[in-house]
């Protein structure tokens, strides 16, 4: 027969279990409320220059932030492959940009160019080229924590005539589009669990971002 011990010790469990529930509730909406959304429009795909042979340009016109919160130093990264970093400099031209602060529901001009050498990426098989760009735009929101918005674009050369689902310019698909959040604990519990001997190695492949000193 229960007693008023075990009633006692379940009213403690269910408070607990709503306390954090509750918790985790603020803690949503309090992130929602200063979450930054970047978007990026205004793509295009042209040749170059007339006079240059196989050199192509995409362009973004325009970035925009579409969520509730500021965009806080935003950064653009164009990543390579792992396997071959040193491949994608010599197909693909890409400074990068860098903005403060971008407000809620605010536009900025970017002027963000590739400049893609076609002569320099081989063909497959079939004789069709194609190349495979990961743009990374990073921002921090108010509260500290990073924003990661990953594009993954494919282009074509101009002379071919591509028709796929999902284009934003001519010969020039987005084909996926993420963005992961990552709080400021987390990162500045990788930047410090990498300096060690052991575990640093077992979390050496976990990307903190453009800029590995986070240390305090």
């Amino acid at each position: 027969m229960l007693d008023a011990s075990v009633f006692s010790a379940l009213a403690a469990i269910f408070s607990a279990i709503c306390s954090f529930m509750l918790m985790r509730i603020h803690h949503k909406n309090l992130t929602e409320s200063v979450r930054p959304e970047l978007v990026l429009t205004g793509w295009s795909h042209s040749a170059s220059e007339p006079s240059v042979d196989a050199q192509e340009t995409v362009e973004v016109a325009n970035i925009r932030n579409v969520g509730r919160g500021l965009a806080l130093d935003v950064l653009a990264v164009l990543e390579g492959p792992k396997s071959n970093p040193m491949a994608q400099a010599r197909n693909v031209d890409f400074a990068g940009w860098h903005h403060y602060v971008i407000a809620p529901g605010e536009s900025v001009n970017t002027n963000c160019e590739f400049e893609i050498f076609w002569k320099n990426i081989r063909a497959d098989a079939t004789g069709m080229k194609e190349k495979l760009l990961k743009l990374v735009i990073y921002c921090w929101d108010s509260r500290g924590a990073r924003y990661e918005t990953t594009y993954f674009l494919r282009v074509w050369p101009l002379s071919m005539r591509i028709e796929s689902a999902r284009m934003v310019g001519r010969n020039l698909q987005l084909f996926s589009r993420k963005t992961t959040m990552h709080e400021e604990w987390q990162l500045k519990f990788l930047a410090r669990f990498k300096r060690v001997p052991l575990l640093g190695r077992c979390l050496r492949n976990i990307r903190l971002g453009p800029s590995e000193d986070w240390s305090w």
